[in-house]
């Protein structure tokens, strides 16, 4: 076992070493920043480390030489993670170790419009948590669910156009290689069976819009439509020849979403708000029986505030019409980053509850930078899912991370 990640982490060092390089070598405009770490993870829950991990982060944004040549693009942007767990065996992921193009695009602009093309997140939404019409990019539902929300999101090969016909814009994204969500192995030892075929390319297209508007009083509006794969699993109890209990998560199927978001400064406030309606979405049954169809209509509404340290504090509001629940659910949620110490340290926390369901994420953190190149990180996380949420394969969850990185 522990032969096999050496052998991994070596065969990703080796590769690095001409990016490595590029630091000195590379010429011009292009950067290369870096990040060498290791992590534990430890399930309070379970008494037990789901992850002992030495990771490199590598990202790579190269300008191409000055050109007459309009088909030319302007830019080349690329970036990796890769990582060997000494703890896989009680992971909920299961995975040894792995190497994950994280972006691989070239990217085109003019004065009133951009091109990027190649594998690449797209983000939509303006609240943070929930994101409700980020539905873009799929999510890694394994050890990183909650963990890092920026490991989270699943990068997509896809097309992205965007022009501006001042005040209105309009961004038209196309996905030819569609990934479904990445599933754990295992949630508290209850085994996860992913029934998901493999998505077929250029046949399981995924696409859609956005188009927005500047109003003469400052207020940020877009719409949105995504035909995509349902993004949240749809989970159903089964048992095993052996009498052992598992879910089964169904295969994804396609629906449409639907979506508006705004945004409006006030001084130092900036009030913000996404709404999206998923017609004929797959829905999980509340006793993990068969599932259903339904259309709900999940929004956010809420502010921020920013000092000028950039010390943040932001409350939301989250509304569910849930079609399997009589009234409609709601939650809560604050998030605050403190700079402390002119950001040498900083204090975060985010803390989601439901107002009348038991969903419960609680989850703060302390991040030390230590010269100019280390950074210490320590987080917390309490996690109580009700079923069919985004916190379903997670019932009752204490969790601990730590994490100590070489920034270069």
């Amino acid at each position: 076992m522990t032969k096999s990640i050496f052998k991994s982490i070596l065969k990703v060092l080796i590769f690095s070493v001409p990016i490595l390089g590029a630091h000195s070598a590379l010429a011009g405009d292009t950067t290369v920043q870096s990040e060498l770490g290791y992590e534990t993870f430890y399930r309070a829950s379970d008494e037990m480390f789901s992850m002992n991990r030495p990771y490199l982060i590598q990202k790579l944004e190269m300008p191409v030489p000055n050109t007459t040549n309009p088909w030319l693009p302007e830019a080349f942007e690329g970036e990796y993670r890769a990582w060997g767990n000494f703890s896989f065996p009680q992971s909920n992921s299961g995975e040894k170790g792995a190497f994950d193009l994280r972006t691989l695009k070239l990217r085109w602009s003019g004065e009133s419009w951009k091109l990027s093309v190649g594998l690449q997140d797209i983000v939509w939404g303006e609240t943070f948590g929930d994101r409700v019409v980020d539905v873009v990019n799929p999510r890694d539902y394994s050890d990183y669910v909650l963990t890092d929300l920026s490991w989270a999101i699943l990068p997509v090969w896809a097309v992205s156009a965007q022009k501006l016909f001042d005040p209105f814009s309009l961004q038209l994204v196309y996905v030819p290689l569609t990934v479904h969500d990445k599933l754990p192995v295992q949630v508290a030892g209850v085994p996860i069976i992913d029934n998901s075929p493999d998505p077929r390319a250029f046949r399981d297209n995924e696409y859609g819009a956005r188009a927005g508007v500047l109003l003469p009083e400052g207020t940020d509006l877009k719409a949105y439509y995504y035909h995509h794969f349902n993004r949240i699993p749809v989970v159903e109890a089964l048992i095993l020849p052996s009498q052992q209990m598992a879910f089964a998560v169904n295969a994804p199927q396609m629906i449409e979403t639907y979506g508006l978001s705004a945004t409006h400064a006030l001084g130092s406030f900036v009030l913000r708000a996404d709404i999206a309606y998923n017609e004929n979405e797959f829905i999980t049954a509340v006793d993990y029986g068969t599932p259903f169809h339904g259309n709900p209509l999940h929004g956010v509404l809420g502010t921020d505030w920013t000092a000028d340290d950039q010390t943040t504090l932001g409350w939301q509001l989250h509304y569910d019409s849930d079609p399997r629940d009589a009234s409609p659910l709601f939650w809560g949620s604050v998030q605050c980053h403190l700079q402390l110490l002119d950001g040498k340290l900083v204090p975060e926390a985010l803390i989601y509850k439901g107002l009348n369901n038991r969903d419960l994420w609680a989850n703060p953190g302390l991040t030390a930078h230590v010269g100019a190149h280390w950074l210490l990180h320590a987080q917390g996380d309490y996690i109580l899912g009700r079923q069919g949420s985004l916190l379903q394969l997670y019932q009752q969850e204490n969790r601990v991370l730590g994490r100590v990185s070489y920034l270069f």
